[in-house]
């Protein structure tokens, strides 16, 4: 024999759902019915789809992106973002990346004196450093912000043309690759 929800019932119901956000299982019971019947009840109600009660567990990246910043879940989530660049590379939208090139270019170019100089042993070694940006090394030499990043993927990649050029320039001292974790 299946009991009729009563007026005070239905109202626990209905603020569970909507205010503590419970599921319909966890109201069922709470409130000491099967999940038949709150279910049907909220299906009365216009609510169709069952809610899930999601919380990823810790040290997973969705329970950092829920907010948690506990040193489990922030290596959890670097472990993923490590793990993603190794799948995909530094694949971004072309257009986005192209667009977002081009305003970086645009905010040097006005500070550009040096454009179509010969590079300085001194200039390389501040491109091959690191701990700054391309957009600092640029607007601190001079140069634009294409120059600097064409001087750096010069200086990363061996199979470059103007590799050797540049390397020699650092008394061949090599240029360390970014890290993926950045």
């Amino acid at each position: 024999m299946t009991k009729h929800l009563n007026s005070s019932q239905k109202a626990e119901i209905m603020r569970l759902w909507t205010v503590e956000r419970w599921t319909a299982p966890e109201i069922a019971d709470h409130i000491g019915y099967g999940d038949d019947a709150v279910r049907n009840f909220l299906k009365k109600q216009g609510v169709h789809r069952a809610r899930q009660r999601k919380t990823a567990p810790h040290g997973a990246p969705a329970r950092w992106m829920e907010g948690c910043t506990c040193q489990k879940c922030v290596e959890g989530k670097r472990a993923y973002k490590r793990a993603e660049y190794e799948r995909y590379g530094n694949r971004q939208d072309p257009a986005v990346s192209a667009e977002r090139i081009a305003m970086r270019q645009a905010r040097t170019v006005q500070s550009a004196r040096k454009t179509g100089k010969q590079w300085t042993g001194a200039e390389v070694e501040m491109v091959a450093r690191r701990d700054l940006t391309i957009e600092q090394i640029a607007t601190a030499l001079g140069r634009t912000y294409a120059a600097v990043s064409n001087v750096r993927q010069a200086l990363a990649d061996p199979s470059n043309p103007s590799h050797h050029r540049y390397q020699t320039m650092l008394n061949g001292v090599m240029i360390p690759p970014a890290d993926p974790s950045e």
